[in-house]
């Protein structure tokens, strides 16, 4: 039997292939690899998943002060099925929610190009999502990022968080919130009876009960987007947040309430308009409503009830913040 050579794996071209794929997402700027790029209007983010590929992010001057262009181009792997349009989401600095649908024949020779204001010092996030008409979006977006500025140039990092021990994070309980009381804690399988709100607490790391320090107070409405993943898809990991700030000494420990609204009823199939939500009872509780009111007004006495150290001192400069999504309105003594 005449014998068969067996092919040859060329493994220097290969290494050669994989080089050049890598040098590709390099920053023309400061040519760093994703994730180490320094200069301070440009990053370059590598995709991964079912939308793989690269992402450039632009700032460019408007002439205008304090006003920024985001320029932001995905440029799809070839090894992956190509999308026939692209939904590009974000917030605006006022919190408001925009989309914009781009078909194929809009796509620029760069790749799928999207342009949006930004203030000098303004954090926001924005998803991109293949193949989805505006206002259709039912899942988690493919691609989700975030930009932070500061006087018109890229915080750098902003999505990392540091590695903290055990011993450096906080912890988040949950309680059954009643008639201005607080019960608990309770697991995340605990079903709340209509009369009952459920709220987490953050607890730094070190808290004791028996210690005589008493903690400033920070409340976050839109629970859910703090700590998890609100219906519309979108988080924040507010927990890891304060966790970093706490251990890098930029604020004092903090005790941290989070309460989410009443989710939305999406419209059933066979609805005239599938696109929207059925409805949307948050945006009554969080629009001068009583019940509202009277809950924020009523969650420091609730702690202090619990023995939980809450600073209540109004002659004392910790007070309590208040934060919706991201808007805060600091300086409130409850």
């Amino acid at each position: 039997m005449q014998n068969r050579e067996k092919p040859q794996i060329n493994y220097i071209d290969r290494q050669k292939e994989e080089e050049r794929k890598r040098d590709a997402t390099r920053c023309p700027g400061c040519n760093h690899l994703p994730g180490h790029c320094t200069c301070p209007k440009f990053e370059k983010i590598e995709v991964t998943g079912k939308s793989a590929g690269t992402i450039t992010i632009n700032i460019n001057d408007t002439g205008q002060d304090n006003i920024k262009t985001a320029c932001i181009t995905y440029n799809p792997d070839s090894g992956i099925q190509q999308p026939t349009s692209m939904l590009f989401g974000y917030r605006d600095a006022n919190g408001k929610g925009h989309q914009i649908e781009m078909t194929e024949t809009e796509r620029k020779p760069e790749g799928w190009v999207f342009e949006r204001e930004i203030h000098a010092n303004e954090s926001t996030d924005f998803f991109l999502h293949p193949d989805t008409k505006k206002d259709e979006l039912r899942s988690k977006p493919d691609i989700e990022y975030k930009i932070a500025l500061k006087e018109g140039e890229i915080i750098h990092g902003v999505n990392q968080v540091k590695a903290l021990t055990t011993e450096e994070k906080g912890t988040i309980e949950r309680y059954v919130y009643k008639d201005q009381k607080i019960t608990g804690p309770v697991d995340e399988k605990y079903s709340p009876h209509p009369d009952e709100k459920l709220i987490d607490i953050y607890f730094p790391a070190g808290y004791s009960q028996e210690a005589e320090r008493k903690y400033a107070l920070q409340v976050f409405l839109d629970g859910d987007l703090h700590l998890s993943r609100d219906p519309f898809g979108q988080h924040m990991g507010t927990q890891h947040i304060l966790d970093n700030l706490i251990a890098s000494r930029k604020i004092e420990p903090v005790i941290a309430v989070f309460s989410a609204p009443t989710p939305p009823t999406p419209r059933r199939p066979t609805d005239d308009n599938p696109s929207e939500w059925k409805a949307e009872p948050r945006l009554g509780e969080y629009a001068c409503n009583c019940e509202t009111d009277a809950f924020l007004a009523s969650i420091q006495k609730v702690l202090s009830d619990r023995d939980i150290p809450i600073d209540r001192d109004p002659s004392k400069k910790k007070k309590c913040s208040i934060v919706i999504r991201d808007c805060y309105l600091n300086g409130m003594i409850l």
